[in-house]
């Protein structure tokens, strides 16, 4: 089967968003939410960021501080260059009659997010999301050039998100809309098949 699009975000009622708690939690099947797809940033190190200083002063600690220096400056290289994947983070409820999903996906545009479906369990949401700047005048040098970040903590790159659900779903009144950064879809659930006796001739 091939896959469906969901080409038009539709306008949106308010975003649901609750806490979840060991109640809703128990309601929620354990299958909807599928592992993510998203490429591990294997090149990217683990930085934590202290305002406490690490060396403490003494014989050894210039060169101490002289090491951290290349550590960080690798780290921001590294940063930089490498592929970039993040994972939204997502609440799934579910009601008698539908699927809710609610995404934070904060300064990324609809043009930029793809919701479909791969089979008629399955849903995928995708997208990439970049730095934007503005271009330099002609004449004018670029601001940017040369710019060194000392900290790259904003979500950007491609995501992508896939849910399984574990009944039939309506795929032709899916709705979803993007509000105030969250995304939030609503998968109505399809009616239970009707049992159809044949006639023998």
């Amino acid at each position: 089967m091939s896959a469906r699009t969901i080409s038009k975000v539709l306008p949106s009622t308010k975003a649901l968003l609750r806490p979840t708690t060991a109640a809703t939690q128990s309601v929620i099947p354990r299958r909807v939410l599928t592992a993510p797809q998203v490429q591990a940033l294997s090149n990217v190190p683990i930085r934590t960021m202290s305002l406490i200083p690490r060396w403490p002063e003494g014989e050894f600690g210039s060169l101490f501080r002289l090491l951290d220096d290349y550590t960080d400056h690798v780290a921001s290289r590294n940063a930089s260059t490498g592929p970039r994947s993040f994972s939204p983070r997502f609440d799934v409820r579910e009601t008698k009659e539908r699927y809710h999903l609610d995404g934070e996906l904060p300064g990324i545009a609809q043009k930029d997010v793809d919701i479909e479906f791969t089979d008629p369990h399955t849903l995928v949401v995708k997208g990439k999301t970049e730095r934007e700047y503005t271009s330099p005048k002609a004449g004018e040098e670029d601001k940017n050039a040369g710019h060194k970040y000392w900290v790259s903590e904003r979500s950007i790159g491609e995501f992508h998100r896939t849910f399984t659900f574990p009944t039939r779903v309506d795929q032709d009144r899916v709705k979803a809309s993007l509000k105030n950064g969250v995304l939030s879809i609503e998968i109505p659930k399809a009616a239970p098949a009707s049992a159809k006796k044949i006639t023998v001739s």
